[in-house]
C-alpha cells in the first residue's frame, strides 16, 4: 500500500509537469484543474523463503563440576547482655495561642475593557466547474468564493468584582514545660557466635545432557510480478 501511494504521487507530479502548458486555458480565478490520463502497468519484486539446509537434533553431554568450598562451623554460641538505664528529664518550649488569626474582606469592583473583533458574515468557500480544453480534454476546476468579514465592538469583563481577604496572623507565646526526655529502659546487646572454616568438596553442577535443536537454514528467492494494470485517472494541471 505504501509503494502504491508513492507511485501515484510521483506519476501525478510527472503528469502535472507534462501538462502545465496544456492547462493554460484554465480561468484566472481557478484554484485547481484536473485532466484524464492513462497510467502505465506497475511491477514489483517479491521474495519467497527457500530451505537451504534442513534442521537437525544434537545431544551434548556435560560432565559434573566438583569444587572445594569453605564450610563454616560454630566454635562458640552467641550471648545476650542486659543493661538497665534510668529515665532522664528536661524542659521543652511549647507555643501557646495568645490571639487567634482574623480575616477581613475588601470589595474590589469589576474591570471592563472595550475590544474590537472581526465577525464573518459570509464564510465563502469553493465551487467546482466542468470545462473542456482547446483539444477536447475534459477538466474539473475548483473556483474560490471569498468570505465577507466586518468589525464589531463589544465590552468585555477583564476581571469580575470580588471580595479580597486580608488576614491578620495569630499571636503566640513560648512557654517552658517540664517533660521526660527518655523513660527508664533496658538495653540489650548481642554478642554473636564464633565460627571456624574448613574446605569441603561439593558438586557445583551435576553431569547432564542437553538436546540442541538446530533450526533449518532458510534462503530468499526473488522474482518480478505484475502488481497493478494501468488505468484512467484524474491528474492535476498547471495553475495561474
Amino acid at each position: 500500500m505504501k509503494i502504491k501511494m508513492i507511485t501515484a504521487v510521483v506519476l501525478g507530479l510527472a503528469l502535472a509537469a507534462g501538462t502545465a502548458e496544456a492547462g493554460g486555458h484554465c480561468a484566472r480565478n481557478s484554484a485547481e484543474c484536473y485532466q484524464k490520463v492513462r497510467t502505465p502497468d506497475r511491477y514489483a519484486t517479491v521474495a519467497r523463503p527457500v530451505v537451504v539446509r534442513p534442521g537437525h537434533t544434537e545431544v551434548v553431554h556435560t560432565p559434573p563440576v566438583i569444587v572445594n568450598r569453605l564450610h563454616r562451623y560454630q566454635v562458640a554460641p552467641g550471648r545476650v547482655h542486659v543493661q538497665h538505664v534510668p529515665a532522664t528529664y528536661g524542659s521543652v518550649y511549647r507555643r501557646h495561642l495568645v490571639k487567634p488569626a482574623t480575616v477581613n474582606y475588601v470589595r474590589q469592583p469589576a474591570v471592563v475593557e472595550r475590544v474590537h473583533s472581526q465577525v464573518v458574515t459570509h464564510p465563502g468557500g469553493y465551487r467546482w466547474e466542468r470545462r473542456v480544453g482547446p483539444h477536447g480534454e475534459e477538466r474539473m476546476c475548483k473556483v474560490r468564493i471569498p468570505a465577507v468579514v466586518r468589525t464589531v465592538a463589544r465590552d468585555v469583563v477583564v476581571a469580575p468584582a470580588r471580595s479580597v481577604p486580608v488576614m491578620s496572623p495569630a499571636v503566640y507565646r513560648e512557654v517552658a514545660v517540664p517533660v521526660q526526655t527518655s523513660p527508664a529502659r533496658r538495653v540489650h546487646s548481642y554478642q554473636p557466635p564464633v565460627y571456624g572454616v574448613a574446605y569441603q568438596p561439593v558438586v557445583a553442577r551435576p553431569a547432564s545432557q542437553t538436546i540442541v535443536q538446530h533450526p533449518p537454514v532458510i534462503g530468499v528467492e526473488h522474482r518480478t510480478v505484475l502488481v497493478e494494470r494501468g488505468r484512467t485517472v484524474w491528474a492535476p494541471v498547471g495553475h495561474h
